[in-house]
């Protein structure tokens, strides 16, 4: 790809979050030889850590799950000055307040709650 065409996809002054499938050094290696400024990208992805568990549990120790997500969006819309803090800081409370819910109801029952297991993208 062409540093053209990587700065119209990407722009040149926003920040872009990648959620990727597999290790984040592979998508960082590919976008730091064309990023003048890294910082704008927060890259998630697979974290070696802890054993087997629920889908939505493995998200969350990768840091990939739409909770996650949305805590991110939350900070950078902050730092760019698109959200004010205290805004910023309730979203991310709200949905770290729903990691947390749901990292202490797999510790009992084994399974995701099921606002979590039974959630359908609708369109």
């Amino acid at each position: 790809m062409s540093q053209a065409e990587f700065d119209r996809q990407f722009t040149t002054d926003k920040p872009v979050i990648c959620n990727f499938h597999g290790y984040p050094e592979t998508i960082k290696s590919i976008l730091w030889q064309y990023a003048d400024n890294p910082q704008r990208f927060t890259v998630r992805g697979y974290i070696e850590s802890g054993s087997t568990t629920t889908p939505f549990d493995m998200h969350v120790r990768n840091q990939t799950s739409r909770y996650h997500l949305v805590m991110e969006i939350a900070r950078r819309a902050e730092q760019t000055g698109r959200l004010n803090t205290e805004d910023a800081q309730r979203i991310i409370n709200k949905y770290q307040a729903k990691i947390d819910e749901n990292t202490a109801y797999i510790k009992v029952h084994g399974v995701d709650l099921s606002e979590i297991d039974a959630w359908i993208w609708k369109t």
